[in-house]
């Protein structure tokens, strides 16, 4: 219902022959450039988790890995919530194909998902800081700025924690194991997964600072793969302009809808409102995102298949 309200709101101004006239801004050399830069994202997007499995003394085929983190994706985006819901199919991955223990698996998924995080929530907060110093009327940016803080907080937080040799997740379970059977159980991986993490965070230093790299390069990369986006459909956005909008779009995917339906077509109509823009902007620009995410989404789910019917 909620989806349906947002795409309501979403489309209620726009103009079909509006988007019509900016999809056909859309060239085929422009087409190929934007299929090229996301092809390559894919691939960067599994270098942060092959290094930590590295870290950890597993040593395994990066094109693999990369599938595993689009099948995880293609999970994810379709199930409440695009950020999660695949990890759980990676570390089973890495257990049946490659004989990876489970808290190594699951060492190796957090520290990723930790730094995905992290990373996620500081481009939020530059970004806000950004368009508030250029754009000093933007008060979505003004009232949501804290919160972006904040969420930064909790992986730093988990990442400093692990570093100095605390186990917050463990402890945490410790307390309440005794209420389920598997409480124990449950209590032992994740003491044995923050083993591991506390090892490389202590005697491989360098795996973080390479992960920090890997996490600086991949969102340069997205920044610029979205201004990109814009371009290909005639749009003369300055750098501040475009980030603005991507800040909006990734608030609004944060929102626990599967595939982000309907936030994400409303926050772009709202960010490209505050610039003056006409909707059907941010209605294309949400077509083309869409578009790219369900085919990525539908290939992921494919090779997850696959996978597991040759574990099976």
């Amino acid at each position: 219902m909620a989806a349906i309200g947002l795409l309501w709101f979403a489309l209620r101004s726009v103009s079909p022959g509006e988007i019509w006239r900016l999809f056909q801004q859309l060239n085929p050399a422009k087409f190929w450039l934007l299929v090229g830069v996301n092809g390559l994202l894919l691939l960067v997007f599994g270098s942060r988790w092959w290094l930590f499995l590295m870290a950890l003394g597993h040593r395994l085929p990066y094109l693999a890995l990369a599938r595993y983190r689009l099948a995880a994706f293609g999970v994810s985006y379709f199930t409440p919530g695009p950020h999660f819901g695949g990890e759980p199919l990676q570390v089973y991955l890495l257990q049946q194909r490659h004989g990876i223990t489970t808290a190594d698996a699951v060492a190796s998924v957090t520290l990723d998902k930790t730094f995905d995080l992290l990373f996620n929530f500081i481009f939020l907060c530059i970004g806000f800081l950004l368009v508030l110093a250029q754009m000093p009327n933007a008060g979505f940016s003004a009232s949501a700025a804290p919160y972006a803080f904040i969420a930064a907080t909790l992986p730093l937080g988990l990442l400093i924690a692990t570093a100095s040799g605390r186990r917050p997740v463990s402890t945490t379970i410790r307390a309440f194991r005794r209420y389920a059977a598997w409480g124990q159980s449950v209590y032992d991986l994740a003491y044995s997964s923050e083993s591991q993490m506390i090892g490389v965070c202590q005697r491989q230093p360098w795996a973080l600072w390479a992960a920090t790299l890997l996490s600086l390069l991949t969102w340069l990369m997205l920044i610029g793969e979205f201004w990109l986006a814009t371009y290909v459909l005639g749009l003369n956005l300055s750098l501040v302009q475009a980030i603005f909008i991507m800040v909006a779009a990734r608030v609004a995917i944060l929102l626990p809808m599967p595939a982000g339906l309907g936030a994400l077509e409303a926050g772009l109509v709202l960010a490209v409102g505050m610039l003056g823009l006409d909707p059907a902007v941010g209605i294309s620009l949400g077509i083309l995102i869409r578009g790219r995410d369900i085919l990525v989404g539908l290939v992921g789910l494919w090779l997850a298949s696959l996978d597991v019917s040759k574990v099976a």
